[in-house]
């Protein structure tokens, strides 16, 4: 275990430089010589949490991780390999470990700072874009909560708030992007120290992506006296209209009842993937808020639910036709492994033989999550270069999560065939591929 340690060490040093041909040697030593991949992705969360700059590199990050997980241990570690590089090739001068170290001297110290009063200080932070004061009232209300969770959804209800965005034109909020990607990273963290480098870096991404957007609030409009069915109804018809002012009341009447919540996410999450755009920001955002309201206060999940169905229905282009099985392409002529079929077809760029092989799984009665393992595998060699919030891998684990956990099973075929067009189109990454296989295969030492 010593040279496991050793490669550790390597790799932590190597992700604060600049170069990867060194990272990926370190990275291969640490994984050849036993080291555990969650102490491989420790490594690499901690140095994006502690200086990290690039605000997609949460989302990042937290996709890679699971693309990783259910790829197993040898095919997952290109999602590792890509999340590093990311970490590397982005600027590092963000302050976090230096702000956090502080913050916990600070929050060691006997304070009298009450729950409320540290909940409004983050809350001020926050609205007033002051990073230091935000990532000092999160370290001070993890130490009185006990529990990091705790601090991230206060994350979530501070940004949800009923507004749309005006500038940049067209975009999604992601702001509840970051905290579910880092709700997520939380169990990928070890310790009290980790959890508040992580809560600290997402202190920084939220003051320094609310920077760039400029808002407008949405006043809530009265609606009917519908039953929950014809309120859900009313909100899937006020998305695609964009009736702004209604979906607050729409949403509130929709999701009373002990699945009202998750039913109305669902509907939210099923208007983004028919949305005329294409499977991409809105089905992402969608994603995280449903998965944040499950874990808040019933009255906090709505208003969660509010702030993206605003950012969704806000230059909605209409719904389009979606895809079932017997749209897809006939598998026959053709041979029955369907899996490799589908494979081929999204590396390859060949639209037609990927859905072909899509069809041939769910018609020879292959699992939704059995077929979708295969998008997994093919994200893994897409470009990682250029991040974005609709980048494949961030995709592929909206997807993946939403056939995992069921939500959308009877769904799947639409919902892959959609992943399969994104992928098939998508640069690829066969030069990160490539790197990978020739630091595994030579014969890596750590940096003297």
């Amino acid at each position: 275990m010593e040279e496991a340690e050793d490669g550790l060490a390597a790799l932590r040093a190597a992700l604060k430089g600049r170069d990867e041909r060194a990272v990926l040697g370190c990275l291969a030593l640490a994984l050849r010589a036993g080291a555990p991949a969650a102490s491989v992705e420790r490594a690499i969360l901690r140095v994006m949490a502690e200086d990290g700059e690039e605000l997609h590199s949460l989302l990042f990050t937290s996709a890679a991780f699971d693309i990783a997980a259910g790829l197993g241990p040898e095919a997952g570690k290109y999602p590792l390999a890509a999340a590093a590089l990311q970490v590397t090739r982005q600027p590092k001068d963000s302050r976090v470990r230096d702000l956090v170290a502080r913050a916990r001297e600070r929050a060691s110290a006997a304070t009298s700072a009450s729950m409320g009063e540290a909940e409004r200080a983050l809350a001020e932070a926050l609205d007033r874009g002051d990073v230091a004061r935000a990532v000092d009232a999160s370290i001070e209300l993890h130490r009185l909560s006990g529990e990091s969770t705790f601090v991230v959804n206060l994350f979530a209800k501070w940004s949800a708030r009923p507004e749309v965005i005006l500038k940049p034109a067209g975009y999604v909020t992601h702001l509840p992007l970051q905290v579910a990607a880092a709700l997520n990273l939380l169990q990928y963290v070890s310790g009290e120290e980790e959890a508040d480098l992580l809560l600290g870096h997402l202190a920084f991404a939220q003051v320094e992506l609310s920077r760039r957007y400029r808002t407008r609030r949405v006043e809530p409009r009265k609606v009917g006296e519908e039953s929950p069915s014809e309120a859900l109804a009313a909100f899937k018809g006020a998305v695609q209209s964009g009736d702004l002012g209604a979906l607050g009341p729409l949403i509130a009447r929709a999701s009373k009842g002990p699945q009202g919540l998750e039913e109305t996410g669902r509907a939210l999450q099923r208007l983004a993937l028919e949305e005329e755009g294409g499977l991409g920001h809105r089905f992402v955002l969608a994603d995280a808020a449903r998965r944040l309201a499950r874990q808040l206060h019933p009255a906090v999940g709505r208003a969660v639910l509010h702030n993206a169905a605003l950012s969704i229905a806000n230059g909605y282009k209409g719904p389009k036709k979606l895809l079932d099985v017997r749209d897809l392409p006939h598998p026959q002529p053709g041979g029955r492994d369907y899996a490799g079929r589908l494979l081929v077809g999204l590396t390859s760029g060949n639209l037609a033989e990927a859905h072909a092989g899509l069809r041939g799984l769910f018609e020879s009665g292959t699992s939704p999550r059995q077929a979708a393992l295969a998008f997994l595998d093919a994200s893994a060699q897409t470009d990682t270069a250029h991040l974005t919030s609709d980048h494949p891998f961030i995709l592929t684990q909206a997807a993946w999560r939403a056939i995992a956990d069921g939500s959308f099973a009877g769904e799947a075929v639409p919902l892959l065939a959609e992943l399969a067009a994104k992928l098939a189109l998508a640069p690829k990454g066969f030069e990160l591929i490539q790197a990978v296989e020739e630091a595994w295969s030579g014969e890596a030492q750590a940096p003297a």
